[in-house]
């Protein structure tokens, strides 16, 4: 399995209900929201404006939302990711699972 593939895996960790995979132009490479090409857009400049104030200071946005599917945005490399969490588990819990599958991939392919 390649990197990408591996990468998709995102799908599987706990707690991760949808998201989308967005190039360095707002291009979707891959995604599973049902309303994805709306949900682009924003994923696409929040993940920008994270980059702009340094990613050194800012790792993650979260979006709450009333119905508890909160949006996660991650700047990942050149890509943005974007996810909805599942609705009845905390976002925290959620950001540590990505992080340590964001982790172990990395190990895993040696980058």
């Amino acid at each position: 399995m390649n990197f990408f593939d591996e990468f998709l895996q995102i799908a599987k960790v706990k707690g991760v209900d949808q998201y989308i995979l967005l190039d360095n132009r707002g291009k979707i490479i891959a995604n599973t929201m049902k309303h994805a090409e709306q949900a682009s857009h924003m994923v696409f400049n929040c993940g920008q404006n994270i980059s702009t104030i340094g990613r050194s200071n800012f790792k993650y946005a979260i979006f709450s939302k009333k119905n508890g599917k909160d949006i996660l945005i991650f700047p990942v490399g050149n890509y943005t990711l974007g996810m909805v969490k599942q609705k009845n588990i905390a976002a925290q819990v959620v950001v540590d699972a990505v992080f340590m599958f964001f982790n172990i991939l990395l190990k895993k392919n040696d980058i």
